[in-house]
């Protein structure tokens, strides 16, 4: 766990006195002797960690209990074989390699929310049960993206692409395969009803099917996609059909609308259309200045 401790840089030196004292109230509510001072040796994320775990152990959950841990036996009991897409020591690195005002507002996010992290997380599991996808955002995604976008970047939106690169090659045998990720990586912009709907199809002669189906959230409309990403003899290209479906709020109450039609993208050019805008704009930059 020495990536985790840091007894150079004490937590009382990187806190605030009222963080601190919020620290040691709930250091001593979760039952460590000391209070702040047995985890004063601590780097910000791991005393953010622990945090997050404290109110649930007290109110009764088991860590044990989760998905993963109770499907896994019953894969390797039936003799299938069971692959992580990560390990144990990248998953501490995402939180360990953040930088030390990342950490400390990490901390700091705990610590205010502390007080309710027992009632909050009935709420979510309310939440997971009736697939209230808007909720699990908000309680999972939302906060996040808002307050620490990096680390948002780095747990969810970066580690999803990962994800995705894995499974692509399991379907590129045969057979089922079953991929079980938590809720966060599902939901929000930067989740994987996308990501990991993509990955479920196999290529065909035409291409790598593409169809994806997103619930409407507070910030986007729903999406439907059916086209075929396909190589040809000028890279890759990307045709079929789209639609979106929202609503806005007017004097009467809210107005649905729908938008659809065709999409035919010739990606690599794209791309380097994408490349070139920079400096197109740099330039008319510099003749606005002349």
């Amino acid at each position: 766990m020495q990536l985790g401790i840091d007894s150079g840089h004490p937590l009382s030196s990187q806190l605030t006195p009222e963080e601190l004292a919020k620290l040691d109230a709930a250091a001593k509510s979760a039952g460590l002797p000391g209070g702040e001072m047995s985890m004063e040796m601590m780097k910000p994320w791991l005393a953010a960690v622990m945090l997050d775990t404290f109110p649930l152990l007290k109110a009764g959950y088991d860590p044990d209990s989760g998905v993963e841990v109770e499907l896994k036996p019953e894969f390797v009991k039936a003799g299938k074989p069971v692959k992580g897409f990560e390990t144990a020591e990248q998953q501490l690195h995402y939180f360990a390699d953040m930088f030390e005002k990342e950490q400390v507002d990490y901390l700091v996010s705990e610590l205010n929310d502390f007080k309710d992290s027992a009632d909050n997380f009935n709420k979510l599991i309310r939440a997971w049960y009736a697939g209230d996808e808007d909720t699990l955002d908000k309680m999972l995604s939302a906060d996040l993206r808002d307050k620490q976008p990096n680390l948002y970047q780095t747990l969810i939106v970066q580690r999803n692409r990962h994800f995705v690169a894995q499974i692509q090659e399991l379907l590129k045998g045969d057979g089922v395969v079953f991929v079980t990720v938590g809720a966060g990586h599902l939901v929000g912009p930067g989740g994987g009803p996308l990501f990991f709907h993509l990955a479920s199809e196999r290529s065909g002669p035409q291409g790598l099917p593409i169809r994806a189906s997103i619930d409407p959230g507070s910030a986007w409309p729903a999406l439907d996609i059916d086209g075929v990403l396909a190589q040809g003899d000028r890279g890759p290209s990307l045709s079929g059909s789209v639609a979106l479906v929202g609503a806005v709020d007017g004097p009467g109450g809210q107005t649905q609308w729908k938008a659809s039609g065709r999409i035919a993208a010739d990606l690599e050019r794209e791309a380097e259309a994408a490349k070139a805008r920079p400096a197109a704009i740099k330039q008319e930059m510099a003749g606005l200045e002349e």
